[in-house]
């Protein structure tokens, strides 16, 4: 047992599933190869960048209205910078905790 909701489990495993980050296996589901990358111990993790992305640049998505509208960036609007520089920033406020790594897997998508 997971002590979760199973309805919601359920459906946040399928939804996974349709990210190709899970897939079933028997019973139950097991990562596929770009699920792999998420852990901490594949060679390249791509773990520090999900977690910003899914931390300090979630708040840029409530500014969407503002990048459609305009063509600007959201991140850029809520956070006053492109997020390269950012990240890279000792002094950016408000200053998100930064997973280790993150700057790096940044750097590494950047074009």
């Amino acid at each position: 047992m997971t002590a979760t909701d199973v309805d919601s489990l359920s459906r946040l495993l399928r939804y996974l599933c349709e990210l190709d980050i899970v897939r079933v296996c028997g019973e139950g589901y097991e990562l596929t190869d770009s699920g792999a990358l998420l852990s901490s111990t594949a060679a390249r993790s791509l773990q520090p960048l999900a977690r910003l992305c899914g931390g300090a640049f979630s708040g840029s998505f409530a500014h969407l209205d503002h990048a459609v509208r305009t063509g600007a960036a959201g991140f850029d609007h809520h956070f006053g910078s492109h997020h390269f520089d950012y990240v890279s920033s000792p002094t950016a406020t408000p200053r998100p905790s930064l997973p280790p790594g993150a700057a790096t897997c940044s750097a590494m998508s950047a074009p």
